[in-house]
C-alpha cells in the first residue's frame, strides 16, 4: 500500500495497493477511504434551566465564560 490512511483525523485518503501474483504481471489498484467523525463536540457548563432576578447581566461574554466545549479531533 502506498500510505496508511490516519483513522483519527477525517478526510479522504487514497491508497494505491499493487501486487505481484506468482504467475502474472503486477497489479496496482486504487481505493479511497473516508473517514468521518461520528462523535458530536460535548457543551458543558450551563444548567438546562436558569433563574435570574436581572436579565440584563446575562451577556454574551458571561455566557462564553461559563461554557466548556470539548471534541475529540478539532481543537476548540
Amino acid at each position: 500500500a502506498s500510505k496508511t490512511p490516519d483513522t483519527s483525523k477525517p478526510g479522504q485518503y487514497e491508497v494505491i495497493y499493487s501486487f505481484k501474483p506468482s504467475k502474472g504481471e503486477k497489479i496496482k489498484e486504487k481505493a479511497v477511504f473516508t473517514v468521518v467523525d461520528t462523535q458530536a463536540p460535548k457543551i458543558s457548563g450551563l444548567p438546562s434551566t436558569y433563574y435570574v432576578k436581572d436579565a440584563s447581566k446575562i451577556t454574551e461574554t458571561y455566557i462564553l465564560n461559563k461554557l466548556s466545549v470539548t471534541d475529540n479531533v478539532f481543537s476548540l
